[in-house]
């Protein structure tokens, strides 16, 4: 509240109404994020107000962080989906006194619910006449007087041709 950062900040029931599944669905719902759109496991280079780094295998002008663990390389954003997300906050401009190392042009921390006192739990099947199709399950409730549990998973099959540029 003391320190003026530009952030955008993507909750819970707009990453569902705008189906944000995967890093490259930011573009367009959060201003300033660039993904190029890669296939399969392609590692992705994410960009902020026009700063990042085009080659995915070096280290990155943007910090990718899980519950504030980063995400070192571009590999690890490519591999997974968003099945259990809370908000994801997108923070512009330098980042380092923060976040540390690689975060010049920002950072991008995903959120994960916390596990709830009562047993609860959701399941969400899509299938597109495309053969695109996706499973999200959750599940969580207590397991000890003192200790909750959550567990998230997700599953996508999503089938298509790409044409290939020489």
């Amino acid at each position: 509240r003391r320190t003026p950062v530009s952030v955008g900040v993507v909750g819970s029931g707009e990453i569902a109404r705008k189906g944000v599944y995967q890093l490259n669905d930011l573009v367009g719902v959060v201003a300033g994020v660039a993904v190029p759109n890669g296939s399969g496991n392609m590692p992705q280079a994410v960009g902020i107000r026009g700063v990042g780094v085009s080659i995915p295998a070096m280290s990155q002008a943007v910090g990718i962080y899980v519950d504030d663990v980063p995400l070192v390389r571009g590999y690890a954003t490519a591999l997974w989906d968003l099945p259990d997300i809370e908000r994801i906050e997108v923070l512009r401009g330098p980042q380092n006194t923060y976040f540390g190392r690689n975060t010049f042009a920002g950072a991008i921390n995903f959120i994960t619910k916390n596990p709830g006192e009562a047993f609860a739990g959701k399941f969400d099947m899509q299938t597109s006449d495309r053969s695109n199709n996706s499973v999200n399950a959750s599940v969580e409730g207590p397991l000890a007087r003192w200790l909750s549990g959550r567990v998230a998973v997700g599953y996508r099959d999503k089938k298509g041709h790409y044409t290939a540029l020489d």
